[in-house]
């Protein structure tokens, strides 16, 4: 029994003097590493329990892995106030917090807090990471729109036919992937060359498979051709995935 509470002792003794420095703790943050650890009033918690708190994308995910002091007792999120300074805090805060962590989390260690330099340079590098992760960030999502409002081109349309694995088809500028008609516009089928045209015009007059009726020019189309496109229009809509609208990428305005 008391060599039992003698390696208890001894194995407290370690786990109070392991010293953190803010470089060591950063690894801490759910990410980098599975555990979370911060450090508040100068000891490090391992606060992996609460990862639902203090995990990635969770609410106080920011005190991960850091010396964040003045940011709880204050409470603020804002970077400038997540360390370990305590100056001009209500000790009463301070007190209450620290209570609730020692209740709540065990200590692992010390922290060897940063120098003011230490903390400034510190912070210039994580708003400089911050900055960066933005900015690709915002050109990420300008590459997605950049790419919705790219549509397929006529070499693209056509070197879907038949022959291709997806069978799309243009129908008044709209590309559509008509691959799971197969059946109907894929090799040896009845509309097998619809697969890679334009064929608004054949589809107003009625589905003809006339090669010069595989545009969308509708010069010369009578109303109930046009009503019959636009029904047909209206039904591939309803049907068939939009792949986009067709790019005329050379200028023209034939389609």
């Amino acid at each position: 029994m008391l060599r039992r509470i003698a390696c208890y002792a001894l194995l407290a003794f370690c786990v109070a003097e392991k010293r953190f420095t803010e470089d060591e703790l950063e690894a801490f943050d759910g990410v980098t590493r599975p555990e979370i650890f911060l450090a508040y009033g100068g000891d490090v918690y391992d606060v992996t329990s609460g990862a639902h708190f203090y995990g990635p994308g969770m609410a106080y995910a920011k005190f991960a892995g850091r010396a964040c002091t003045r940011g709880v007792a204050l409470p603020s999120l804002d970077d400038d106030d997540i360390h370990d300074g305590a100056a001009g805090l209500d000790p009463a805060a301070v007190d209450k917090w620290r209570d609730h962590y020692r209740t709540k989390y065990p200590v692992v260690g010390a922290l060897i807090a940063d120098t003011v330099e230490q903390r400034g340079a510190r912070l210039a590098r994580r708003r400089a990471a911050a900055d960066a992760a933005e900015a690709a960030r915002l050109a990420a999502a300008e590459a997605a729109a950049e790419a919705a409002r790219s549509g397929p081109c006529l070499a693209e349309l056509a070197a879907h036919d038949a022959s291709n694995a997806e069978l799309w088809l243009c129908i008044s500028g709209y590309v559509f992937d008509v691959t799971k008609s197969r059946y109907l516009y894929g090799a040896g089928s009845p509309r097998s060359s619809f697969a890679g045209a334009c064929v608004g015009r054949a589809l107003a007059r009625g589905g003809t498979p006339r090669a010069e009726d595989h545009t969308d020019d509708l010069a010369g189309l009578d109303a109930a051709d046009l009503a019959r496109l636009d029904e047909r229009a209206t039904y591939f809509l309803g049907k068939f995935p939009l792949v986009g609208v067709l790019e005329r990428r050379d200028g023209s305005d034939e389609l």
